[in-house]
């Protein structure tokens, strides 16, 4: 059992360092310059984006922080900021494909540093992020969304139906809140804490966890399934058809929460049901 939790250990370890590595040696998501490429870019630039949109958005980063929210429009309405090898070198857009790419007169590279702003409510998005959190609100009738982040938080808030969601999170908390509908989820956290709130008719949801607790709190649907290696599962004020829990070390604790079938596969742990108001 302890070999067990070593190998999710290293197994975390090595998924951050690959994804680090692979966007370029990065200091602080906040930071005032980065190395990408093995340039040094000191400099930041801004810009807006204000562009119609493809059905699909991609955007990719080694360190970025992601701050959109859903309207009624076909197109975008951004703000951006960027590293840059030197004053007014690059410029970002979105090509054919919905991609955020750049190109800079100088040659040298470039790199996404923060988004704030307005998306179409029902575009089908995509990220990836070597470091950075994520918040993304407002979406209605989106058919996939599909968020890979290195190290860093996930905040989805007052979703109407999302068909299609996939979240892997090397380090970081994953919280959803406020779903309406919520048809196929499949969350992979490594080391953080996964919690959904007020999430409604959760046709099938797979949480994967290395390190770290999941909570289900106030709410309902068909059938969930989680796998723990280190780290407990509370299930409170939750109405589900079906509960898989397979933990290596970790308790289930179900508060005032009724679930038809439920079957727990425990290394080291317990399952502690309470009914009553604590």
């Amino acid at each position: 059992m302890r070999q067990f939790f070593f190998t999710i250990i290293v197994l975390v370890a090595m998924l951050l360092v690959a994804l680090i590595l692979e966007a370029g040696s990065i200091d602080d998501v906040d930071a005032k310059e980065v190395v990408c490429d093995g340039v040094r870019l000191k400099h930041i630039g801004k810009a807006s984006l204000n562009v119609p949109l493809p059905p699909q958005m991609h955007i990719e980063s080694g360190a970025a922080t992601l701050c959109l929210e859903g309207a009624r429009q076909s197109g975008c309405d951004l703000r951006i900021s960027y590293f840059e090898y030197e004053p007014g070198d690059a410029e970002f857009y979105f090509d054919e494909d919905g991609d955020i790419e750049y190109r800079t007169q100088s040659g040298e590279p470039a790199m996404l540093r923060t988004m704030t702003g307005a998306i179409p409510r029902d575009i089908e998005l995509s990220a990836e992020l070597g470091a950075g959190n994520v918040s993304i609100a407002g979406m209605r009738g989106s058919e996939s969304l599909v968020l890979e982040v290195g190290a860093g938080d996930v905040e989805l808030t007052d979703f109407e139906s999302m068909k299609n969601l996939v979240v892997e999170c090397g380090a970081g908390e994953v919280t959803l809140f406020d779903f309406n509908v919520l048809q196929n989820a499949v969350i992979d956290a490594g080391i953080g804490n996964v919690v959904l709130r007020e999430v409604r008719n959760i046709e099938s949801l797979e949480a994967s966890l290395g390190m770290g607790n999941l909570l289900l709190d106030d709410c309902d649907g068909n059938q969930v399934e989680a796998n723990t290696g280190m780290g407990n599962v509370t299930v409170r004020d939750t109405d589900l058809d079906r509960l898989d829990v397979s933990s290596g070390m970790g308790n289930v604790v179900m508060q005032r929460s009724n679930v038809v079938y439920r079957e727990f596969d425990l290394g080291m742990g317990k399952v502690i049901i309470k009914q009553e108001s604590q």
